[in-house]
Parts: structure tokens; sequence; C-alpha cells
């Protein structure tokens, strides 16, 4: 799902972490691009970073957002919970496009191997990250099993 947000931002400043996201910068135009893995991390980070409640109801969402004060461009993606981790992989993957896309498109880039190499650098950077929290779920579960057996 692709979704257009206009809404004055916090600011230059990157709030505090927020569980389950990791923002990232692409270093031509000083986007940030931040992932939140659940909708709950989705919604937590829009409101603190933002002020705004921003939901979404499909499996992922790739918003925008600009600060008409400082033309601050940001770009947040959002993808729910999976137990299909190929599932939930390839809806990374279609987020990341739209990102890529809603990048490109907002500073007018029409190039190939820009889109090819803006989401390359995304992926690496992102699933390792999620491979982190999915790995750290499965623990988790394994040693409820364990300690339930």
């Amino acid at each position: 799902m692709h979704k257009k947000a206009k809404k004055n931002t916090q600011g230059n400043k990157m709030n505090k972490e927020i569980k389950n996201t990791m923002s990232l910068q692409l270093q031509l135009t000083g986007t940030y691009i931040t992932f939140c893995y659940t909708k709950k991390a989705y919604k937590k980070f829009c409101k603190k970073r933002f002020n705004i409640l921003s939901e979404y109801q499909y499996l992922g969402v790739s918003t925008e957002f600009l600060n008409h004060n400082n033309i601050n461009y940001e770009i947040v993606i959002g993808v729910d919970e999976n137990k299909d981790v190929y599932g939930l992989k390839s809806t990374v993957v279609h987020e990341l496009s739209h990102a890529t896309s809603q990048w490109m498109e907002y500073y007018g880039f029409n190039c190939d191997e820009l889109r090819s190499y803006t989401l390359q650098y995304l992926y690496q950077n992102i699933m390792p990250f999620l491979d982190e929290l999915l790995l750290k779920d499965y623990d988790v579960s394994i040693e409820k099993k364990t300690k339930e057996v």
C-alpha cells in the first residue's frame, strides 16, 4: 500500500528509538527512511515523531511525511507480524519498493540504476535488523515451550 501524509513534524531531531524500529539516512538527499516492524511500532513512531495517529489495515505501508517549515522529507515503512517468514520478507521488499519509488518521485530522479542501488541498500540494512528481531522472538518462544515441558 502506498500512502501520503503531509503534516508538520517535530523538527530535525530523530526521536528516542522506539522498540522494533530502525532509521536509515539516504546520503544523496539526507532523507530518513524508518522501518517499523509491527503495527504497534509504526503507530507509536508516527505519534512520537510527527504527533499524528497513523494506522494501516493491510500487511504493510510506506508513508511519506513532509515538514513544511524546514522542508524535511521522511518516509516511514510499517510491516506487520506474519508467521510465514517468506510472506513477511516479501511484504518488506514490497514496501521497500514503494519507499524507493516515493523517494525517487519526490526528488525527480529517473534512473533505473539509482533505483536498484537504493532498493539494495535498504534491503541490505533492514533485513539483518528484521532477522535479529525474528530470532529474538523465536528464541523466546522456544524458551517458553521448553519451560512448559
